[in-house]
């Protein structure tokens, strides 16, 4: 066994500050250092998080209505998906959707599949209408409920916390020194001084300086299909309307644009393959789709190569953030894997000693985890009927993963159930698959020939009557933004008179 006294946090971006907030406040036992860059450079890509990231700021110990404010947060209750395989199609993909309908664990999905002549979205999705009318639903809001943020300012409050009780050094790495095995012995800094540690963690970004970069790349291999994306601030014209509790991801022409609101601004970009449009171009088209309230010299170009490393813990270095693989912005993918890399790694070394057989249960967790939302952001890009260079180049080179084939089978199955325990670590679970294939138009098997037709009517009556409640009891997005309180308020309330969200 390898003991640990220390460790050392190299990079100044999300993925840094996220590990070091985390382990300053579970680990406060062990010497924690950040060695920040100089002068950063954040890549400003993800605004937008999942249901696990309001878990992981809990477990970090920080007071979520204090911080609302101040990382410029608001509310985000699902995806929406405008255009998605042909332009007349939406796919709305909710947070609030795991739940049984009643005793026999049927879901809403179950008694849709008897009568697909319904439309989807009202019919077996609890709060879309509620959202889609810019409002949040109080039973549902607490556990099922993620956050807009503004990610540079998320940066400055995790420096605020930790700037306590971690060692923070502000200086560039010119030099990694190693030793005859490999392993990290000390980083020579430009201010003339050389850090020595046990434990090293890099969150350097693209270029990975602690490590060589030994990655899987996902491009061209009929998985992955972009590779860049111009991205800028947009002004709201009218911020009641345009501050929807929700991410919207239309796809276009050259690939498709995210739209994230935040308290202060739209937080907006086009993502698209630079080998097929020209990125002068894809400015044109991203400020002409908004009507030309932002300009292209507003714009920041990204780019990247998806990819995730065939060894995320080497050593004693471990890659967490975009130095162990980054995917794409679809489906918020970017910060889970921050969270999810500093979370697995303290679990491998809980009395801060490690041996090669926690390394190699952590890297084969984390390419189970990079796997499974690969597969998950390369079936919205199935069967596409547009039209278009760019997705006539996703036709030609698509490939369907295994998993994907696999739900596609399972929906025409006459003997499945929709309703599956959740027990996989992984970021997209059934219920995920299960909502996207169905609203991208893939067959359903009628189900529930056991139950009485009146049966199944009587309980779509009550799912569409329920709606009707929630529509005339949920509070506007805007005042919950006002509220910074109210996400603990609904969860008392809730706990007051029993959770209704078990319905559905």
């Amino acid at each position: 066994m390898k003991q640990i006294k220390n460790i050392t946090i190299v990079g100044g971006g999300s993925a840094a500050w996220l590990a070091a907030t985390y382990i300053q406040h579970n680990h406060w036992d062990i010497s924690l250092t950040v060695i920040d860059k100089e002068v950063g450079n954040p890549i400003g890509v993800g605004e937008a998080t999942v249901l696990t990231f309001p878990h992981f700021l809990r477990k970090c110990g920080i007071n979520l209505p204090e911080w609302f404010s101040n990382i410029d947060a608001t509310y985000k209750s699902g995806i929406e998906f405008p255009h998605w395989r042909r332009p007349d199609n939406n796919v709305w993909h909710p947070f609030y959707l795991n739940r049984s309908y009643f005793q026999q664990g049927c879901t809403a999905y179950d008694l849709w599949a008897t009568k697909q002549d319904l439309d989807f979205k009202t019919s077996a999705l609890p709060t879309y209408e509620v959202n889609m009318n810019n409002k949040l639903d109080m039973w549902a809001a607490f556990e099922t409920l993620a956050y807009h943020i503004d990610a540079g300012k998320l940066v400055t409050e995790l420096q605020r916390i930790c700037s306590n009780t971690v060692n923070i050094i502000k200086s560039d790495v010119v030099e990694v020194n190693k030793d005859e095995q490999g392993n990290v012995k000390s980083l020579k800094l430009k201010n003339g001084t050389e850090h020595h540690s046990d434990f090293f963690i890099d969150c350097t970004g693209f270029a990975s300086i602690l490590k060589e970069a030994d990655r899987v790349e996902l491009l061209g291999e009929g998985r992955l299909f972009t590779n860049a994306a111009v991205a800028g601030h947009i002004p709201y014209e009218d911020f009641e309307k345009e501050c929807v509790p929700y991410v919207k991801c239309p796809a276009v022409d050259h690939g498709w644009i995210w739209k994230i609101p935040v308290q202060s601004r739209i937080g907006s970009g086009l993502v698209f393959n630079k080998d097929i449009t020209d990125p002068e171009e894809a400015k044109r088209y991203f400020c002409e789709h908004w009507d030309n309230r932002i300009t292209p010299d507003d714009l920041k170009l990204i780019d990247w190569v998806p990819y995730y490393s065939k060894n995320f813990w080497e050593g004693n270095v471990v890659s967490i953030g975009l130095s162990g693989g980054f995917i794409e912005p679809l489906e918020s993918t970017g910060l889970a894997s921050m969270t999810v890399g500093v979370e697995k790694l303290m679990e491998m070394i809980p009395q801060y000693a490690y041996n090669d057989s926690n390394i190699e249960t952590y890297n084969r967790e984390m390419e189970v985890w990079y796997n499974d939302a690969v597969d998950f952001v390369n079936s919205h890009y199935a069967d596409t009927e547009w039209d278009t260079p760019f997705w006539n180049f996703v036709k030609e080179t698509h490939v369907k993963s295994e998993k994907h084939l696999w739900y596609e089978n399972w929906l025409k199955d006459p003997n499945r159930k929709f309703y599956t325990p959740v027990q996989s670590r992984t970021l997209f679970h059934p219920p995920n698959w299960h909502l996207w294939l169905i609203q991208m138009g893939y067959p359903v098997n009628v189900d529930l020939n056991y139950m009485p037709p009146q049966e199944i009517d009587f309980l779509l009556h009550d799912f569409q009557l329920a709606e009707e409640i929630r529509m005339h009891t949920s509070v506007t997005h805007i005042d919950a933004i006002k509220s910074t309180n109210l996400g603990l308020d609904w969860l008392q309330l809730a706990q007051s008179r029993g959770d209704r969200g078990s319905l559905v």
